[in-house]
């Protein structure tokens, strides 16, 4: 999940500012992260450890309660579990984007360099508070069950209760529906903009971090794994390990469709083909009226919910079936701050 304060509205970038962003975007991003792709560089970092004590004992840093760090620059602050991410969703920001398109470009960064989190292939709920107008939106894009998930299918597969992997805990995927009904109603950039450094990372690679190597390798006891899994995220029969640079063009091939043809390149054509058969060899099948919804109320909505009172405490959440225990689980973070730590960098 990640988290976003943006200025670029309200601090009034001038076009000059922009352009640069852009021309920086454009002619140093993609050669500096080819650079540090292809050299691993590893720095004993005795002489920072060393400042950052003098700066703590000068009382110039204040208590931390979690790891996550913000990525602050002049045009707004992102903070993610992933720092290629929060880099992602910074550069955004400078392009002139607002903070929507910012989340959409570091989400789908997070869908490939924390495949164990993240992806197109989940869902995806959002809070966005527009602060020129005062008012609050939520959204709800968990996807749909398949149309043939019955009770009696689940039961007939040998199951009494609902299974927790393979395929039939597979709903049809709302991330990208997501990113469109919120691109729709907030975005100002392109998908092929918002979407320029997830493709890059796919399709180049990215040195794997520590933690999320580690929560890969969890996978490797999981017995219900397809051939194809395995020989997408397990290269050389393995969870790579940390620092290695780990490729997915498929991903990138995905997001380049998404990046062409908005939803459609999704819920339409060669990927939803593939997820309908997948779905129908192996489980209850998703028919293609469910991988391109068309009824009203089958589509993502950016609802309007009551904005935030200065009473101190107040606490809003979206549409999400599990939201009700993730909100409590907030208020008790904010009243005993020690209580729930995310240790992710």
């Amino acid at each position: 999940m990640a988290a976003f304060r943006s200025l670029g509205r309200d601090i009034g970038l001038a076009g000059l500012e922009r352009a640069k962003a852009r021309q920086i975007m454009d002619t140093t991003f993609w050669s500096h992260a080819m650079q540090s792709l292809r050299c691993t560089v590893w720095i004993i970092a005795g002489a920072a450890v060393f400042s950052a004590a003098a700066w703590a004992q000068s009382g110039g840093v204040t208590k931390r309660t979690q790891a996550r760090s913000m990525t602050i620059t002049r045009f707004g602050i992102v903070a993610t579990s992933q720092t290629l991410a929060s880099r992602a969703g910074a550069q955004v920001l400078e392009l002139g984007g607002n903070a929507v398109d910012a989340a959409i470009a570091a989400n789908a960064v997070l869908g490939v360099v924390e495949p164990t989190s993240n992806g197109m292939g989940g869902d995806l709920f959002a809070i966005v508070y527009e602060a020129k107008t005062g008012k609050l939106y939520g959204l709800n894009a968990s996807g749909w069950a398949p149309a043939k998930m019955t009770l009696e299918f689940v039961r007939g597969q040998g199951h009494q209760t609902m299974p927790h992997d393979g395929i039939l805990s597979v709903t049809v995927p709302g991330c990208v529906a997501g990113w469109d009904a919120l691109h729709a109603k907030f975005g100002t950039l392109g998908f092929e903009t918002l979407l320029k450094p997830a493709i890059y990372y796919a399709e180049e690679g990215f040195p794997v971090t520590e933690l999320i190597s580690a929560g890969w390798k969890n996978a490797e006891k999981l017995t219900s794994l397809n051939a194809a899994f395995k020989q997408t995220y397990f290269p050389g029969g393995h969870a790579p390990n940390v620092g290695d640079i780990f490729r997915n063009p498929d991903v990138g091939r995905s997001l380049r469709r998404v990046a062409e043809h908005g939803r459609d390149g999704f819920y339409k054509g060669p990927i939803a083909e593939a997820i309908v058969k997948l779905s129908g060899s192996r489980g209850p099948g998703a028919v293609r009226r469910r991988m391109g919804p068309t009824d009203h109320h089958q589509l993502p909505r950016v609802d309007r919910h009551r904005a935030p009172t200065e009473r101190t405490g107040d606490c809003r959440a979206d549409d999400a079936q599990s939201d009700g225990a993730v909100s409590f689980g907030r208020i008790r973070t904010e009243q005993h701050p020690g209580a729930a730590r995310d240790d992710r960098g």
